[in-house]
């Protein structure tokens, strides 16, 4: 019984760290290369990935997902946090590249009018060095890290442990081979 017990918790040990690798994106058209440890956009949650052109230039970037609230289209600022001492980074929400959901309502199967309820359901935000800098430090030094979203209302919660170790990861990927 013991051997199945073993056998079982390698399998599922082996499924679930199968897919915990670095992806990288390698756009032709455009030059640019994209590098994260995340898997997938969360429904909600964080994503760090990192991008250099052809020029070698790098940008940092923050996906935010809400998992669409009403009036989240309002939103203007994400905090990640330590969700014991509150020591937290601010990011502001302006300028940033939205996706926006809109509902809609059918009117004689062929109209159709968007409804009054939008929703942010997710923001990407371009973040500097020093903001990666300090994202990191909070990150590697949180038991728990929590995002908030707030505008006219707010929204918080605890991210995973798998999203926080893919924006460590992601960062120190970068330090060890970009940042000689």
């Amino acid at each position: 019984m013991r051997n199945i017990l073993f056998i079982i918790t390698i399998l599922f040990l082996s499924i679930s760290c199968a897919n915990y690798s670095l992806k990288v994106k390698d756009d032709k058209l455009t030059g640019i290369q994209t590098y994260t440890y995340a898997d997938e956009y969360y429904e909600y949650g964080a994503k760090l990935y990192f991008q250099i052109n052809n020029n070698k230039e790098i940008s940092w970037w923050l996906y935010i997902g809400t998992k669409a609230m009403p009036n989240f289209i309002y939103a203007n600022m994400a905090y990640i946090f330590d969700s014991k001492t509150y020591d937290k980074i601010t990011f502001t929400l302006t300028n940033v590249s939205r996706n926006i959901s809109t509902t809609a309502a059918v009117i004689d199967e062929y109209a159709y009018i968007p409804s009054q309820v939008n929703c942010l359901e997710n923001a990407i935000i371009q973040i500097s060095e020093t903001e990666v800098k300090e994202l990191y430090r909070i990150l590697t030094n949180a038991k728990s890290v929590g995002l908030r979203i707030s505008g006219r209302e707010y929204q918080e919660f605890i991210l995973s442990s798998s999203q926080v170790k893919a924006m460590i990861d992601t960062i120190e990927y970068y330090n060890n081979e970009f940042n000689n």
